[in-house]
């Protein structure tokens, strides 16, 4: 697993729950951490002093630890693969019913508190998430699937209470049961050939094979459960992980992955808003075959090495002074070699394409911003307003002004 895809993942759960999570390897170094700024610090610090000491207990399972102040973390370990072993850490949070019981707590010695003032310690505990640890345990879950695949049983995840050191598991009902039942029934959460091919589809842009495969899979009515409470937060948290997949195998069909992290936000966001289950559904199947129709187009575009290359250049630092020269540098080519290249293999000037996705750009954000006409020149580094308006009428026929009225006038 790559460390941006990892980086990705968190980012979703922390955006989705507002629970602090963070990524430290096996020398105790966090990598990155997502909390509020004013409880950001306390963490890394307790991840260092508090934690260090009792990771070794960890090990190879998902683990829930409540620690002697009523703190809650959970610890999922990454194997040591693309050199970034370690331990993903949701938390901390504390009970619902914390003020209740925050005279009580010793928390005030601990030594990663020194320097601090009690008003400023008491105010770390009351800024961390409130949450029961069932809530915990089936973001658990949804994190271990969305990163390994796999299903989790609650009954899988080890419970430490530090209170007594007591460790234990939850069993909330048997596995071997519901395997028992499931095998009756000849209803297994997944087949993996099926979806295996499904994402396998979205990676080498097989629209119509993928929509094919999407629908032998939701025949057999047999996907995971990732909530018991609600069928549509279910059905929610599966699109999700779904997504969240198809992001992936969609990148590695060659799509690249700030255009791919961009969709996989928006989508999953917008998911949040639907009401029905057959609404997420019809929904998840737009997304996943908007990944696929995406692959397929840029791999109907067979351009050479220097060329994606280029593309890719332009595409991250659109909102730059794209030049030429730093162009050819970040190709390792001459730069009248790259421009001959670039007009051979596109059919246009390599100007006259930064032009064109410049205004392209401008186009968004006259449609979806409220930015002046100033502040997008400016943005997307035109010399001044009046040039970004002759480029943009070049290109479009129309003033910006004039464009973005029409835009208005016809929604």
């Amino acid at each position: 697993m790559k460390i941006e895809v990892l980086h990705y993942i968190c980012k979703l759960i922390y955006e989705t729950y507002h629970i602090p999570i963070s990524f430290i390897d096996h020398h105790f170094e966090v990598k990155f951490i997502y909390a509020a700024n004013e409880i950001a610090t306390f963490i890394v610090s307790n991840i260092r002093t508090e934690l260090k000491g009792r990771v070794d207990f960890f090990l190879s399972e998902p683990t829930l630890s409540k620690t002697k102040d009523m703190e809650s973390y959970a610890f999922i370990k990454i194997k040591d693969t693309d050199s970034i072993g370690g331990y993903i850490i949701i938390g901390p949070t504390v009970s619902p019913h914390f003020h209740s019981e925050i005279a009580n707590f010793s928390f005030l010695q601990r030594e990663v508190f020194q320097n601090e003032t009690e008003d400023q310690i008491l105010q770390y505990f009351q800024l961390l998430p409130r949450t029961t640890n069932k809530k915990i345990l089936n973001i658990v879950r949804q994190l271990y699937y969305m990163l390994f695949h796999k299903t989790l049983e609650v009954a899988d995840i080890t419970v430490i209470d530090e209170d007594n050191f007591h460790v234990s598991h939850i069993h909330e009902v048997d596995p071997n049961l519901t395997i028992l039942k499931r095998r009756e029934q000849s209803n297994f959460p997944y087949n993996f050939s099926y979806e295996k091919n499904m994402f396998r589809y979205i990676t080498e842009g097989r629209k119509e094979e993928f929509m094919d495969a999407f629908m032998s899979l939701e025949r057999m009515d047999n996907s995971g459960v990732l909530s018991k409470s609600s069928p549509l937060r279910n059905r929610k948290n599966l699109a999700i992980a779904a997504i969240t997949l198809g992001t992936r195998a969609a990148m590695e069909g060659g799509l690249h992955y700030e255009v791919a992290y961009m969709l996989s936000d928006y989508y999953i966001q917008n998911i949040e808003d639907l009401k029905s289950i057959q609404s997420v559904r019809a929904f998840l199947i737009k997304a996943l075959s908007d990944f696929a129709d995406r692959v397929k187009k840029i791999k109907q575009k067979r351009y050479s090495k220097p060329i994606n290359m280029c593309l890719n250049y332009i595409y991250t630092n659109l909102y730059g002074n794209l030049q030429l020269v730093d162009i050819s540098k970040h190709v390792n080519m001459h730069p009248n070699y790259i421009s001959s290249l670039f007009k051979k293999e596109m059919g246009i000037s390599l100007s006259k394409y930064i032009h064109q996705s410049k205004v392209d750009e401008a186009k968004l954000l006259l449609k979806f911003t409220n930015h002046s006409l100033l502040k997008v020149s400016t943005m997307l580094h035109f010399h001044d307003q009046s040039y970004f308006t002759k480029v943009f009428k070049k290109h479009t026929g129309l003033t910006p002004k004039r464009y973005k009225l029409m835009y208005f006038e016809s929604n």
